[in-house]
């Protein structure tokens, strides 16, 4: 069977699949859309387990189908592993023998068309200083997987293995967080909304690394993970817990993960902006003596530990202990000159343009599978529409400040601008896969503008049946565009 007839195929059975799926589960499985969350028995909560179980298998074998990611192709998006090798080695360099002094024999081997141009086969996608080659992905994956698997087991950990791990429980905590913000805030939304709801979001953000796993969508995947269970713990210390010492025992498991974050990818670390309202909330809450400031303090503590170890860690390689490598990259672009550049060099219709792009962006038509490319995220996944149906609610508005749910909301929604606009800085262009670094976040944001909606509609089972068809056919047209990457790559 060629490629043709395989896309042909996914197009009808995802199709068949979507219109299927919406009678099955919204149709034939009416008791999920009668039950309250808050009501669910204990067969309905093992059900929420085995669907998430599905989901991470699935996402797992998804993963591992194409041979540019999964290991097949020897030598192919390994930087992680060469540099777990370098650092049990005692270096912090990629060792390439001597490519790196022929590329200073160049004028500008940052400039794609010279490199091109002389032959020199050099390792791609890399941070070149100085006559050496550095990762300029996060270290953190290295130093919490690889290192430690190769010390234990003596075996290199393939790449993509990573990225499953982190995938697996970053869904993990999705579900836990979107459990703790239902049962808190918005208990009488159906059980069977609520899950499909959190299977779809959840999905949204992650679909590029599930069908190109290693090494870029390594460091998303780490930082993903890292952010959700940061959030968690945040949320589950400043509002659903009492006891101030306890909350910030809980605070500060979240920001190691909130810190770790900066090392895997900092662009998915501006999410701990959503840490800035809930800290507000908790000093509302409690009123605070001399050892909580102190109990605060040290709970802020794992920011400054992980960022001087950051810092250290591109100073000893940049001679900058701002730099991460982006500036010095071998890849599409001269990116050399974008260290120097700030917010305020872009021009208002670039800011405009970039936020369109990740937005809005409508579709371009194909003549064949899946007929139609990438576009904004509004249109990609149209559940995130229930943001601007829950934002336009009056009643949405007022429980939102009721449960002082408000500058969280706010900062959520901000994020993903502030983001793209930063990437519009550090970037000669936005690519679609940079979108994963702010979806996650209008995540969050329609679990919880949609839940506190839901909470307020009389025909409970008719909203309960309207969210999950908009679910369902976000998740078509996310397997439909992103299963042409596996297919490309199988075939």
């Amino acid at each position: 069977m060629d490629a043709t007839a395989v896309r042909h195929l996914f197009f009808v059975g995802t199709v068949i699949a979507a219109i299927g799926g919406d009678l099955l589960y919204v149709e034939l499985l009416k008791p999920l859309h009668t039950t309250a969350l808050g009501a669910a028995r204990r067969g309905m909560k093992g059900f929420a387990l085995a669907v998430l179980a599905l989901l991470i298998v699935f996402s797992c074998y998804t993963m591992s189908l194409s041979p540019n990611w999964n290991g097949e192709n020897p030598e192919h998006r390994d930087q992680y592993e060469r540099l777990a090798d370098a650092f049990l080695d005692g270096r912090l360099d990629l060792d390439y023998g001597d490519i790196g002094e022929q590329l200073l024999e160049l004028q500008n081997p940052y400039d794609p068309t010279e490199r091109d141009a002389s032959g020199i086969d050099y390792p791609w996608d890399h941070a070149f200083y100085k006559g050496h080659f550095y990762m300029y992905f996060g270290v953190v994956p290295v130093l919490l997987l690889f290192v430690p698997f190769k010390v234990l087991t003596g075996l290199t950990l393939t790449t993509y293995h990573a990225t499953q791990l982190f995938i697996a429980a970053f869904f993990c905590a999705m579900f836990l967080l979107s459990q703790l913000l239902a049962r808190r805030y918005y208990p009488q939304m159906s059980f069977g909304s609520w899950l499909l709801l959190t299977v779809t979001v959840s999905l949204s953000g992650v679909w590029n690394c599930l069908c190109c796993p290693a090494l870029y969508n390594t460091a998303v995947s780490s930082a993903l993970c890292m952010m959700a269970w940061s959030l968690y713990f945040y949320v589950k210390a400043v509002l659903d817990t009492e006891e101030p010492f306890k909350a910030l025992r809980l605070a500060f498991v979240g920001a190691v993960f909130g810190a770790l974050a900066f090392g895997c990818r900092p662009p998915i670390a501006l999410g701990n902006l959503a840490a800035i309202p809930l800290l507000v909330t908790f000093l509302k809450k409690h009123r605070l003596n001399w050892r909580l400031w102190l109990r605060l303090v040290r709970t802020l503590l794992p920011y400054a530990v992980v960022g001087v170890g950051l810092m250290w860690y591109n100073y000893a390689r940049f001679e900058n202990p701002f730099e991460f490598g982006q500036a010095y990259q071998l890849t599409l672009a001269d990116q050399s000159r974008y260290g120097s550049r700030s917010l305020f060099d872009l021009h208002w219709t670039t800011m405009l343009n970039g936020l369109i792009f990740n937005f809005f962006r409508s579709p371009e038509l194909r003549g064949d599978y899946p007929f139609f490319s990438e576009c904004g995220v509004f249109l990609m996944f149209p559940v995130f529409g229930y943001v601007f149906l829950a934002a336009g609610d009056a009643a949405t508005r007022r429980r939102l400040r009721e449960r002082k749910l408000a500058g969280l909301a706010a900062v959520l929604a901000l994020c993903p601008v502030v983001i793209t606009l930063l990437e519009l800085v550090w970037a000669p262009f936005l690519a679609n896969s940079y979108r994963q670094d702010f979806i996650w976040l209008l995540s969050l944001l329609c679990l919880l503008l949609t839940g506190l909606r839901a909470e307020g509609q009389e025909n409970g089972p008719g909203t309960s049946r309207w969210i999950c068809r908009w679910c369902v056919w976000s998740l078509a047209v996310g397997f439909m565009v992103y299963s042409d990457f596996v297919i490309q790559a199988l075939f």
